[in-house]
């Protein structure tokens, strides 16, 4: 219906029974503050059904204690939309009802809090059956109409998406209990008696120890060690997720898990789906949706994209790492692109990963398959997780050739599951040349560092022996120095030139000083180099002062005196002297862009003092020690100097 159509419906008076109740006053208690006395009911509410149309006009108690008949506000829902009408301006609104201004401050007191109404039972009954929306209050009642109307284009949209979900299997959560949350096997301590917490069979435990990671002989589940005296109560929050088909092609779903274990015993396990992600047929993505309140309204439910606060998880993911849901997966993803992508045997693995990484790489790269097929599950894990290492190849349909490994390495990597620093120890022995046992790459993966390169020029036992007895993991104060320590000393001596097949090189018997020694070698090496770059430019430094006629600039009073730069290593020692960046002035200035000039003391004419920058013959900046303006004795100088630089263009 038409707002002019709606307005020729005649407007609800105020009744006898809310004059009266207007005035009707109640003590409220606020926290911490005073308690205040005020009106029972400040908003009163009347409502009509009327040819399809629900009128609800609202009273505010100051215009009935007025004597004031006619209402505030006359909201009408209809059609399927709402329309608000304020009386007293004689202008239609859009605000939805909580949005709506009275004309009353807050500040004497009035909390929002204690915004009460009055309606009689009718009434309200009449807006809870017109509104249908399961809202008791006639205030959120008509607003859950008012705020469906003005997102039901979107919400529908996302409701129409979410019904072609498929119910969650049946076992499901079964599973989540058993795989996607931690197990743990409780002991009393000194004892060897276990119990699980996953299949809760005792049995006879040997070599267990607090806090270490075990295996049930009966369910097989990984557990880790608690004693009931050290770990009476433990909360975990896990993550699990599964993979359907649907009409539209696939969809991810994943779920936030709790559980809460007491005296081992599970006496909490909790399950919430949280967000949901569509695919087409061709696993290209369609649509985000998370489970929350939507947008300002009282509403808790699926909504479009993720809104969490606008954050993300790690990787760049709305999800974070879960362990997916096998038993499903092969029937699931038969006959689209990620039916041999090794998905089904990897989750089988039950080790937690970023699922869309997953699926985003083995559609592209055949090389995940290869990998799974060939039990390597945490390689696949870490190059999932953190990112292929540079050295695989997962471009490539063979597995060796996805490895890179050859002969002997390739042989040394087999029929283990090796994670991502383990393999990039091997790969780097490879690429060196050096001939390894699979503990010595397992201890090599272990810093970090690649130290391969450098046992070229001995053995891996002589050096991974060096470095056990002379370097530690971890910083510390002592002489003892770290694994990086030692690799940085190596790959010093290799730039310097020293003989790296001496012994005497590779394994220093005090590693500290030699370290030291290196870096400060290395520094004057540097100075050494730079200094000869800079002499490389001297001849063309004196052919642009010549011709820019920068030699004009110079001067000198009875205390100070100003002079360029005889060589270009002078400016790079001024800006080491004064502790500034003038040295990164040095091209402008030879190029032409800009004049550098020393103003000294006439006493001391090789001490820095201050640093000056002309520019087509005006003065930029004037810097001393640490960027230091200048004292009243240079700008004294510089006001002489600009006045020679004026007179010099006016002449």
């Amino acid at each position: 219906m038409k707002k002019s159509e709606l307005l020729k419906l005649p407007a609800m008076k105020a009744t006898k029974e809310m004059y009266e109740k207007a005035w009707l006053e109640e003590e409220y208690d606020r926290y911490r503050r005073p308690s205040v006395t005020g009106p029972k009911y400040r908003k009163f509410y009347r409502a009509r059904k009327t040819q399809g149309i629900l009128e609800v006009d609202v009273f505010y108690y100051r215009d009935l204690r007025l004597k004031t008949s006619r209402p505030a506000f006359r909201i009408f829902l209809h059609d399927g939309k709402y329309d608000t009408y304020e009386t007293i301006e004689r202008k239609w609104r859009t605000a939805t009802i909580e949005n709506l201004q009275f004309g009353v401050s807050y500040n004497d007191g009035e909390s929002a809090a204690y915004q009460t109404y009055w309606i009689t039972e009718r009434d309200r009954k009449t807006i809870k059956d017109f509104t249908k929306n399961g809202e008791e209050s006639p205030h959120s009642a008509i607003l859950g109409w008012q705020q469906y109307e003005k997102h039901r284009k979107e919400t529908d949209r996302i409701d129409d998406e979410m019904a072609i979900i498929p119910e969650i299997p049946k076992d499901f959560e079964d599973w989540a209990k058993k795989d996607a949350v931690p197990q743990y096997m409780y002991y009393e301590s000194g004892k060897n008696i276990g119990r699980c917490t996953c299949c809760g069979k005792t049995q006879e435990l040997s070599g267990h120890k607090y806090g270490k990671e075990g295996k049930c002989k009966y369910c097989k589940r990984k557990v880790i060690y608690k004693t009931y005296k050290k770990s009476p109560q433990i909360t975990d929050k896990s993550s699990a997720a599964l993979i359907q088909k649907t009409p539209a092609g696939f969809v991810f779903r994943y779920f936030d898990v709790y559980q809460r274990i007491c005296e081992g015993e599970r006496t909490e396990f909790n399950i919430y789906e949280s967000i949901r992600i569509t695919y087409d047929d061709l696993w290209y993505r369609r649509g985000i949706y998370s489970y929350h309140r939507y947008k300002t309204t009282n509403k808790v439910r699926w909504c479009n994209g993720y809104e969490f606060g606008g954050c993300y998880w790690g990787g760049g993911k709305e999800e974070g790492k879960a362990v997916l849901y096998p038993r499903n997966l092969k029937r699931a993803l038969k006959g689209s692109k990620l039916e041999y992508s090794g998905l089904p045997e990897f989750a089988c693995q039950n080790i937690p990963f970023y699922q869309q990484n997953y699926i985003d790489t083995a559609t592209e790269y055949q090389g995940i398959e290869k990998l799974v097929k060939a039990g390597y599950y945490n390689l696949t894990a870490d190059s999932i997780n953190g990112g292929s290492d540079a050295a695989l190849s997962l471009r490539e349909k063979k597995l060796r050739k996805v490895l890179g490994l050859q002969g002997e390495y390739y042989n040394l990597i087999k029929k283990k599951d090796p994670h991502m620093r383990e393999y990039r120890a091997l790969y780097n022995c490879q690429q060196a040349g050096i001939r390894v046992t699979w503990e010595q790459v397992q201890e090599m993966s272990k810093y970090g560092r690649d130290f391969a390169i450098y046992m070229r020029h001995t053995t891996p036992h002589k050096m991974l022996r060096y470095i056990r007895e002379n370097t530690t993991r971890k910083w510390n104060n002592g002489d003892r120095q770290t694994v990086t320590d030692y690799h940085d000393y190596l790959q010093m001596a290799a730039i310097l030139g020293y003989n790296m097949d001496d012994p005497y090189v590779l394994y220093p018997k005090n590693l500290k000083e030699r370290h030291d020694q290196l870096v400060q070698e290395q520094e004057e090496r540097k100075i050494e180099l730079q200094g000869k770059k800079d002499d490389q430019k001297d001849g063309t430094l004196r052919e642009m002062i010549k011709r820019s006629g920068w030699k004009a600039y110079e001067m000198e009073t009875d205390d100070l005196l100003m002079r360029l730069p005889k060589r270009v290593r002078e400016i790079r020692q001024e800006g080491q002297n004064q502790h500034h960046c003038v040295a990164t002035y040095i091209d402008r200035m030879v190029s032409g862009e800009t004049c550098i000039l020393f103003i000294r003391k006439k006493e001391e004419p090789e001490e820095s003092y201050y640093t000056v920058e002309v520019r087509e013959g005006e003065v930029i900046q004037v810097r001393g020690k640490y960027n230091k303006d200048p004292g009243e004795d240079v700008k004294k100088f510089m006001n002489t100097f600009k006045k020679r630089i004026q007179m010099r263009k006016a002449g």
